[in-house]
């Protein structure tokens, strides 16, 4: 049980679909697109508007699902400046490698060798997933942050408790702490993926590590809107922000005025939108083949 429920908080802290796509595929700014409230299909034009009009973007990815990576950079390409970017896939305290990386003070091998990040959706994945969204943000002048919690403070907050994490600073503030809102929801979701039969004790301990990457993602993004950047947008499995997730619940949390707006990146062929998808974003981006490799 205990290893099972190790694999799922990996699964809905990554929300992968285990999807690979070749790089022949469609341009990516001919996915199809759907307003996630009505159904109604969009024009990229569109899309790009809605982005403009944001002080924050999430983009709700399946890691391993290629052409929502190509229609990220799409978008972070399209988007107006100044906008930002922050990732799920970097830690807080990688930022001083990030920030080197952007100065040239180490090269992309190097970057990717010291955040141990090549792999990070699968084998040599980084090149082709997560630099080109940084480079293109860099190219442009803008902010790029490392969003996420160490892995370290996350597990040890799930088995010690989070009254043990470090509270001196500069640790402290390489994480955050859920904010007391209403994430009832978002917990049902959560359990109901562990299955019954889980031990309730040890569904919260999960709960808890699940909680903490959204609270520093949520915080992260809107520091980095409040630096400035607009919009901010994050990079970030679907699982986090789709059906208001808990990073969802954490930027609003923060920002309350914001107008925030949720991406979700569906690896899916069908060119009409699956009605179970209907109301689980603002945006939703069907990005192609789905061929699935159960776990």
């Amino acid at each position: 049980m205990m290893l099972r429920l190790i694999g799922l908080l990996f699964l809905v802290g990554c929300s992968s679909s285990m999807v690979t796509r070749d790089a022949e595929s469609p341009l990516p700014r001919a996915c199809v697109i759907f307003d996630g409230e009505s159904g109604e299909a969009l024009t990229w034009s569109t899309l790009m508007e809605r982005v403009e009009r944001a002080d924050a973007v999430m983009l709700g990815e399946r890691h391993d699902d290629l052409m929502g990576h190509l229609v990220q950079h799409a978008i972070l390409e399209d988007a107006p400046n100044p906008s930002g970017l922050a990732l799920e896939m970097l830690e807080r305290d990688e930022q001083p490698l990030l920030d080197d990386f952007r100065d040239g003070l180490i090269d992309q091998t190097t970057f990717q060798e010291l955040t141990e990040s090549t792999n990070w959706a699968g084998v040599e994945t980084w090149e082709t997933f997560y630099q080109p969204a940084i480079d293109v943000v860099l190219r442009r002048g803008g902010p790029v942050v490392a969003a996420n919690a160490p892995r370290r403070y996350v597990r040890h907050a799930r088995i010690e408790g989070k009254s043990t994490l470090p509270t001196d600073q500069p640790r402290s503030l390489w994480f955050d702490l859920p904010s007391n809102v209403d994430d009832s929801l978002y917990r049902k979701k959560f359990f109901d993926l562990m299955g019954e039969g889980t031990d309730p004790s040890v569904g919260n301990q999960f709960f808890l590590a699940q909680r903490i990457w959204d609270a520093s993602m949520g915080k992260s993004l809107a520091d980095l809107r409040a630096s400035g950047a607009q919009p901010a947008i994050l990079l970030v499995g679907g699982f986090h922000v789709v059906d208001q997730g808990g990073t969802v619940l954490e930027y609003t949390h923060h920002r309350p005025s914001d107008e925030l707006l949720i991406v979700s990146l569906v690896p899916d062929q069908k060119t009409v939108l699956p009605q179970d998808l209907l109301g689980t974003a603002d945006i939703i981006i069907l990005t192609g083949s789905r061929d699935e490799v159960d776990p």
